[in-house]
């Protein structure tokens, strides 16, 4: 949908219009997957992040942080 100021997508230089595949081990298809993913896992935790940029795969390290209010 987007990402937040502030948020570890944000400090990670994740864009609005990348498309996550994988989240640590896990692969990521949907936002209900994404949802589920970061329920799942506690603030603090570090993974990696496949995703893919335009037709290029990247991979990034991030920390997951706090989920934001509202």
């Amino acid at each position: 949908a987007g990402v937040v100021p502030g948020s570890a997508a944000a400090a990670a230089r994740l864009e609005t219009e990348d498309v996550i595949v994988r989240l640590g081990s896990e692969e990521i298809g949907n936002t209900g997957e994404l949802s589920r993913f970061l329920i799942a896992h506690p603030p603090g935790e570090t993974v990696e992040v496949v995703f893919y940029r335009g037709n290029e795969e990247r991979s990034v390290q991030l920390t997951l942080g706090e989920r934001p209010a509202g």
